[in-house]
This record gives C-alpha cells, structure tokens and sequence, in this order.
C-alpha cells in the first residue's frame, strides 16, 4: 500500500485488464527465485522490485500490514499469497517505459483516493480475497485517523 507524502487521502494501485475485467490492485508479484544457488529474495526486496518494475517509482516500506490469498483468473484452481506493506512513495523513475515483463496484463498507475476506495467508486479485484479488508483497514486508520 503505497502512500504519496503531499497526497495523504491516496494509494497507487494498478488498473489491470484481466480478459476483459478492469481490476484494480497493488503491484505486486512473484519472489525471484535462483534455484542452482538455493537462494532467493526476501519479501521485502521482491515489493521494492516489483514496484518499480510495474508502476516506475521508488518507495520506502514503512511496515507489514497482512497478507491475502490471489486466485489465478485464468485458473481458478491456482492460488499465491502476498504479503501487504505499508510503504511511501519517494520519486519517479527516470524514463521509466512501462513493464517490460512479457508475462504481465497490461497495466496503468493510478492514485485513488480513500473516497472513491470507500465508496466503492474504484473496485479491488474480486480474485484477491482478502485484499479489500486490508486495504480499508489501513486507510480508515491512516486516512480518517490523522
């Protein structure tokens, strides 16, 4: 959950076309894995990458928040965990091109504020169970708590 410093009542999440379906989500992804040297990111090191990668900016995390369960759209019988942490936005990528990463539906950044979020203007995708609690949690006591 990326929060901008000027820009309190708003997180940047992505706006996915997922055949068809507009989806709104965190970025997020997979943990780089080397499996000939038994070695692999940690949680924290995989959401800084994958920030970067899908929506062009550099954040700090400030802090884990939970973690919630991702069903495949594409196979339903498929499920990952992601782990959800507070972070700040702290600057673009310089010429930042888009996500190189082939495997990707297209993506678009967003800021969305606690507004539209609450009011159920901005839809969190269906497949991230979980995700929408985590989500108003953390702007009720982040946003409305101030």
């Amino acid at each position: 959950m990326i929060s901008h410093p000027d820009k309190k009542d708003s997180i940047l999440l992505i706006k996915r076309n997922v055949h068809g379906l507009i989806a709104y989500e965190p970025p997020g992804g997979r943990v780089d894995i080397d499996y000939h040297a038994l070695a692999a990111e940690n949680l924290e090191t995989c959401a800084l990458r994958e920030v970067q990668e899908e929506v062009g900016v550099f954040i700090s995390i400030d802090a884990y928040l939970s973690s919630y369960s991702f069903f495949w759209p594409h196979d339903l019988t498929k499920c990952s965990l992601y782990a959800v942490f507070a972070g700040t936005y702290l600057g673009d990528i310089p010429n930042f091109a888009g996500n190189g990463d082939n495997d990707e539906w297209p993506i678009e950044p967003i800021w969305v504020t606690a507004t539209e979020l609450l009011s159920k203007k901005i839809i969190l995708n269906p497949t991230h169970k979980g995700l929408e609690e985590i989500v108003f949690s953390h702007l009720r006591k982040n946003v409305y708590q101030q």
